[in-house]
């Protein structure tokens, strides 16, 4: 009698079978799903944190990014990650805006004014629409702690407008790049043109700050 009560309460072998069967789906769909997360933000999309305040008013330090450089060519205002090819100390990827690709010419107005022109034959050119530009003077920890209103009649900036007060094109490969914190921003004024093979990818969503996730323009 004894021996039958344990063999009773012993699982039926296909209960068993079932069991592991459910176990042995649950553990593959888990490891599908995570090898399709790594494939996903290793191929198409990447993460980035912004170091430093060169794109304070848009973007701030510490920000965490989403970019991707799937089939992705560079264009006017967007925003962008690239490697540092010695163009800072820290050697950390910097995040800037793009202004002009190959092909066009780019030129610096005297009051801090961007215009862009196609090519060599267009004599008017794109005055650029620059609502995300801040002249904002921060402290060490990056407290606000007002505007700099006189930073184009400073010397710093009429050093860069003598270099492109006339129309400079971007050659071939290359891209023109600012940040938005104009006044406090190491870029394309200073260290010139970058190749489009830097680029690591375009900024499409902050993911942290969590109370400013969403797109960046």
């Amino acid at each position: 009698m004894d021996l039958e009560n344990r063999s009773s309460d012993a699982p039926p072998p296909i209960v068993a079978k079932r069991a592991a069967r459910a176990l042995f789906d649950y553990v593959e769909m888990l490891a599908l799903a995570v090898a399709a997360v790594l494939i996903l933000f290793t191929f198409l999309f990447r993460h980035s944190v912004v170091s430093g305040n060169s794109m304070y008013g848009t973007l701030h330090n510490d920000d965490k990014l989403i970019i991707s450089n799937l089939l992705y060519t560079p264009k006017t205002g967007d925003i962008v990650v690239f490697e540092n090819d010695g163009y800072t100390q820290t050697g950390e990827p910097l995040i800037k805006r793009v202004i002009a690709t190959e092909g066009q010419y780019v030129r610096l107005g005297a009051d801090g004014s961007v215009y862009v022109y196609e090519d060599e034959n267009d004599t008017l050119g794109k005055k650029l629409s620059e609502p995300y530009v801040s002249l904002a003077v921060l402290s060490q920890d990056g407290t606000y702690l007002g505007e700099q209103s006189g930073y184009y009649n400073s010397l710093d900036y009429l050093a860069i407008y003598e270099r492109y007060r006339e129309k400079t094109q971007v050659p071939e490969g290359k891209i023109f790049v600012l940040g938005d914190h104009r006044n406090s921003s190491y870029d394309s004024r200073y260290f010139g043109m970058i190749d489009e093979r830097l680029v690591l990818g375009r900024v499409l969503l902050r993911v942290s700050p969590f109370n400013q996730f969403g797109a960046v323009d």
